[in-house]
């Protein structure tokens, strides 16, 4: 048999009008098909039944498979998140050159960092969140005209000592530095994410907020996504439709939690941290970025992007 290829490209809303789609029950409805047909292996098909189910599980959408290639030798795939838009040509710098400051990409949005600090996470992993928020914000330019950047980090409570506020009369380097000296450990072992919520809400009624039509109020969080003590997870639900109501777009870093903790915690929960906290939140998968440990440059080229596409500048 010949080397087939399915190029499955759905995005939200229709962007994309004409992109051949394939929703879930068909891309079943093919594999079934080629399975009676002998084309393929039954063992390879369930396999990849089974990835795509688990994949579905974790999308509030359908079109979340980028590509499938059925060969001769069996089959294979890749899943993956559903990519955002092409980023058009006024938000990204020119390649190789960027702006003089060092920055990639031009964010018109205000964004406020929310770093989980708490000890469900190692120490590794919590200097290493602290470092890719410096890294996403150093691929953005940070200006009155483009993006402004807050930041704190929380667990029990947010640690005031050490938050950042906007401060539009600083420069880059003041706000870098800044975000660099957010705490990276805090010893009460609870998680509570509407608390940071509540804070993220000073930020964008304050006085240095800008008009949202210009400029998006964005909150991201970093951190596993377990939330300490689970009663309190339906305050985050109700924090998050609060900042909806205030036009606040949440996203979420998800990284590794301590050994063996995330599979206790997803045993005792019935599902992973993505299912059970995160996506109630941010009410899209998109909106979810996953965090492996020693692909800081990816993550924050990714999270750069991301960025770049959706908040981009009008004028």
């Amino acid at each position: 048999m010949n080397i087939k290829i399915l190029s499955l490209y759905c995005y939200e809303d229709d962007i994309l009008e004409k992109t051949p789609t394939m929703d879930y029950a068909r891309i079943l409805y093919l594999f079934v098909n080629l399975i009676v047909l002998r084309e393929i292996l039954h063992a390879d098909a369930l396999n990849l039944i089974e990835k795509l189910k688990q994949a579905k599980l974790q999308n509030t959408g359908v079109g979340i498979f980028e590509k499938i290639i059925i060969g001769t030798h069996g089959l294979s795939a890749r899943v993956i998140r559903k990519k955002p838009p092409p980023v058009v040509d006024d938000v990204v710098f020119a390649a190789g050159a960027g702006n003089q400051d060092g920055s990639k990409y031009k964010v018109c949005a205000d964004i406020v960092f929310a770093n989980d600090a708490s000890c469900s996470l190692a120490n590794k992993v919590k200097t290493d969140q602290v470092d890719l928020l410096v890294a996403i914000a150093s691929r953005i330019e940070i200006s009155d005209k483009s993006a402004r950047i807050g930041a704190f980090s929380y667990g029990h409570n947010v640690h005031k000592e050490s938050k950042m506020d906007f401060s539009p009369r600083s420069n880059r380097s003041t706000i870098l530095d800044g975000l660099n000296n957010i705490a990276r450990n805090l010893d009460r072992c609870r998680t509570m994410p509407y608390r940071a919520m509540r804070e993220s809400i000073n930020y964008f009624t304050g006085t240095d907020d800008r008009d949202d039509d210009v400029y998006k109020d964005v909150l991201i969080f970093i951190g596993d996504g377990w939330t300490s003590p689970p009663r309190t997870r339906k305050l985050n639900t109700k924090e998050a439709k609060r900042l909806k109501k205030e036009n606040v777009e949440i996203l979420w870093i998800k990284t590794k939690a301590k050994e063996n903790h995330e599979e206790r915690k997803q045993t005792k929960n019935g599902g992973t941290a993505e299912d059970v906290e995160i996506l109630p939140i941010v009410k899209d998968a998109n909106k979810i970025f996953q965090y492996p440990p020693g692909h800081l440059e990816r993550i924050a080229e990714e999270v750069g992007q991301f960025l770049a596409s959706r908040y981009f500048c009008k004028e």
